[in-house]
């Protein structure tokens, strides 16, 4: 990509050195710098983005807004550099239309341009546009067919669109075709809780050899001072305390660890705020915003906090810290919750489980496949706080086909989970599949869904693709739309797991050799029903039709399950805080921090 040529006007030097300012994290004077180029030049596109980036920084959010705007009205004609640019900045506000529309101009200027291409399809994932985003990134293949990073979008849009076998076929050609493109290890580790075609211990080999390749460029930090004597000083390091997944796991550890043995200190890694992150920010000692800041700057803030055991909670999902961890700001790094498998990271030193998940032994010897070691919290590694304005188990007409359902993200279902579910449907006659998630919002996926259904002997007619739901109310009520809950293989439910229960509704999982496939194990050992955990898929067929056929059993079940989920160790929040807060004790003590 061109870069500008060095300043031949007087205001495109000072919006260079509006730039180093940013650069150099000083937004407000670089906000003053562009304000005086504006007072010169009140349209200057240029000085209209370097703007809305300082104020941005300075979470000024609106009048970066603003100012942008004001930049796409003014900007220069067939400029791509600067569109791209621009497009950039929108993204930082947020992913929407207007970042797709300002990277396809800079395309339509200048098309064999990688960066647009990457800058688009990034926006499209970020939508959930995951076929208008594999489109987009095959356009730009076409274009440019040796940039690994158009390849990389494209095998997770196609991994999103629940095609994991075929993403894992894609990155296995993209390892192979590109040996130092490092992030292709990290992205073929991942794809395997997916896709389950390959060994655990690959996924380790893979995830350990991104770090061999990446450690050595990260400077790590300088040992940590002597400890000083009080409380153990604990951190929780993650993008999702907010209305998310892992808030509802983590929410109730924060508020009932003991005070008097620990400080708990929050490092939130995400802008996007709301009222489930005020209540953890209340219910935490110390409360840091590190959204806006480099992964040094993150790292540096831990250190100077100084805490003892930091809990690493989203691993390698969207927006992790992974590299501020690699840089080892606490005494003891753990890894809990966020990332359902070993994150191979030399600098992460425990990670959180259980023996229903992460058995010892057999079936299987989980501690071969992880490059921490495992800490058990057992009976079950989960605490499930379910939303306060949570519905009433709704009834369900007695008369009505058997409807079953799955709430599981679209990444979960894969061809072999269609088809299993195809054979549940077809040793059920009459019943009906009810499936609803996030991505479903989007009508080209949705066609493409029911495509993929089609292929797997699932007739459109007997299936339902459920609208978009606003709210975590709403969404929790269209589980009175179905009797039993299937979950997806080899990637089990957690959340939705927990959901479907405290909703009413039985769910049948099918354990595997994995983390990833034995959660609902744990969770279903922990909320008292175990007798819907499967053993082999035709376990699976045989439980869905055991539990179809009893509607009378069914009801009863729908009616005694909120309760007796909310009184089992699924939600013992206090219970649940103090075998946590001993696991980080006895951690603390083996790595001689007390």
């Amino acid at each position: 990509m061109q870069r500008a040529q060095p300043p031949a006007d007087p205001l495109e030097a000072m919006v260079m050195k509006a730039l180093d300012m940013i650069d150099a994290e000083r937004p407000a004077d670089a906000e003053a710098i562009c304000r005086r180029v504006l007072a010169k030049s009140p349209h200057y596109p240029h000085g209209l983005r370097a703007l809305s980036n300082a104020l941005f920084l300075q979470r000024k959010y609106a009048a970066a807004e603003h100012y942008a705007t004001l930049a796409e009205q003014h900007a220069p004609p067939n400029d791509a550099f600067f569109l791209h640019a621009l497009a950039r900045q929108f993204r930082q506000l947020g992913p929407n239309e207007r970042v797709s529309r300002t990277f396809r101009k800079a395309i339509a200027i200048d098309p064999a341009e990688a960066e647009y291409h990457i800058g688009l399809t990034e926006n499209l994932l970020a939508l959930n546009e995951f076929v208008e985003g594999a489109t987009a990134a095959r356009a730009g293949i076409a274009r440019v067919p040796t940039n690994p990073d158009l390849r990389f979008n494209n095998i997770v849009a196609t991994l999103n669109l629940g095609r994991a076998e075929e993403a894992s076929a894609l990155v296995d050609d993209l390892v192979t075709h590109a040996p130092k493109y490092t992030p292709a290890l990290l992205l073929r580790s991942t794809i395997q809780h997916y896709a389950g075609l390959t060994n655990a211990a690959q996924s380790l080999a893979d995830a350990q050899a991104y770090w061999e390749r990446e450690l050595p460029h990260i400077l790590p930090l300088p040992s940590p001072p002597r400890r000083k004597p009080g409380p153990l000083r604990v951190g929780f390091l993650s993008p999702d305390l907010r209305e998310h997944s892992v808030a509802y796991f983590i929410r109730s550890i924060i508020e009932h660890l003991d005070r008097e043995r620990f400080v708990v200190a929050c490092y939130m890694s995400c802008p996007q705020q709301d009222t489930v992150t005020e209540r953890i920010r209340k219910a935490s000692d110390i409360w840091r915003d590190v959204s806006l800041g480099t992964q040094a700057a993150v790292a540096n803030c831990i250190r100077n906090d100084d805490i003892d055991v930091l809990v690493d909670l989203a691993g390698h999902t969207a927006g992790g810290s992974m590299f501020a961890l690699a840089m080892k700001p606490a005494r003891v790094h753990v890894t809990y919750l966020g990332y359902p498998g070993t994150t191979g990271l030399p600098t992460m030193d425990y990670r959180l489980v259980d023996a229903h998940t992460d058995p010892a032994g057999s079936p299987y010897d989980a501690q071969r496949h992880a490059s921490e070691a495992l800490v058990r919290l057992d009976p079950c590694f989960l605490c499930y706080t379910p939303p306060e304005d949570a519905p009433p188990v709704a009834t369900r007409d007695a008369g009505s086909p058997i409807t079953f359902g799955s709430f599981n993200a679209m990444k979960k279902t894969t061809r072999r989970t269609l088809q299993l579910w195809s054979r549940v449907l077809a040793s059920v006659p009459g019943s009906r599949l009810y499936l609803k998630n996030s991505s479903l919002k989007n009508m080209s996926l949705r066609e493409d869904f029911l495509a993929r259904l089609a292929d797997a002997g699932i007739a459109r007619d007997r299936v339902e693709l459920a609208p978009f739901t606003a709210s975590t109310r709403e969404h929790l009520t269209c589980y009175g739309n179905i009797d039993i809950a299937l979950d997806t293989f080899p990637y089990h439910g957690t959340t939705t797991t927990c959901e479907a229960l405290f909703m009413g509704v039985p769910v049948i999982s099918l354990m595997g050799d994995a983390h990833v496939s034995r959660v609902g194990n744990s969770v279903l050992h922990a909320a008292g029903y175990p007798d819907w955990l499967a053993q082999s898929e035709d376990d699976y067929i045989a439980i869905a039709q055991r539990l179809a056929a009893n509607r009378a059993a069914l009801a009863s079940q729908r009616e005694q399950l909120r309760a007796r989920m909310l009184a089992s160790a699924l939600c013992d929040a206090t219970a649940m805080a103090k075998r946590f807060g001993d696991a980080i004790g006895r951690i603390a003590r083996e790595r001689h921090v007390l």
